[in-house]
């Protein structure tokens, strides 16, 4: 499972949501990938007004603000989903 942060430097909103990402993510195993939008073209005319995103792979879970429980939830669900896809592979 993959989450992707969508961020940029200097920006407090971001750096609340990379808090509750990481309080999560000792609990919940996922890879993290670290977007800054400043440093990349496509991701800056995507996001450039709802930073901090969050998606969960590649699907947006969250912007502006990132709830740990509704975080947690989606991750769960998600890893259900994955877990139920392999068995019937």
């Amino acid at each position: 499972m993959q989450v992707t942060f969508m961020h940029k430097d200097a920006c407090t909103l971001c750096d609340e949501a990379w808090e509750t990402l990481e309080r999560v993510a000792k609990d919940i195993d996922f890879d993290v990938v670290r977007v800054n939008i400043l440093e990349d073209e496509e991701a800056y005319e995507r996001w450039w007004q709802d930073i901090p995103v969050i998606l969960i792979n590649g699907e947006e879970h969250a912007h502006w603000f990132l709830k740990e429980a509704e975080f947690r939830d989606a991750l769960l669900a998600t890893r259900e989903k994955e877990q139920a896809s392999n068995e019937t592979d």
